[in-house]
């Protein structure tokens, strides 16, 4: 059975990074904690501390097209839930076990982090994110 040790972090999908930074941050007043561009999923991200989860925000990058069709049409919203796990490899196992529909069948590895993704036509139409940090 998979531990999940936390809900990691939300993601948002933003048109304005900036913008969006003054309201999380500066009007709501979550502590901003990372900013970073991740070119493999071709997004500027930058997360907000609350409590023991995060609010990650993301911008699509140039030919991010699915991310920036989606801010256009619904003008952003949630993205995906992303929870926290010890170990994505045994994760991914248990998951395509139960014939789980996935994204990502090996762990994509990012700076401190290893992440798999779960497609929503299996999670009742979320996208769900699984972490390991590193």
């Amino acid at each position: 059975m998979i531990r999940v040790k936390s809900i990691h972090h939300i993601g948002i999908a933003v048109k304005d990074l900036q913008e969006s930074l003054h309201f999380w941050r500066d009007v709501i007043g979550l502590p901003l904690t990372m900013t970073e561009r991740v070119l493999s999923h071709q997004v500027e991200v930058a997360f907000l501390t609350s409590g023991e989860s995060n609010i990650e925000l993301l911008t699509p990058l140039e030919g991010n097209f699915p991310m920036r069709n989606f801010i256009t049409l619904k003008g952003g919203g949630l993205d995906h839930l992303c929870l926290e796990v010890d170990n994505l490899e045994e994760t991914i196992h248990e998951l395509k076990q139960n014939g789980i529909d996935l994204i990502d069948e090996t762990p994509k590895v990012l700076p401190g982090r290893k992440i798999a993704f779960v497609h929503p036509s299996s999670a009742d139409g979320v996208l769900l994110e699984f972490y390991e940090i590193t």
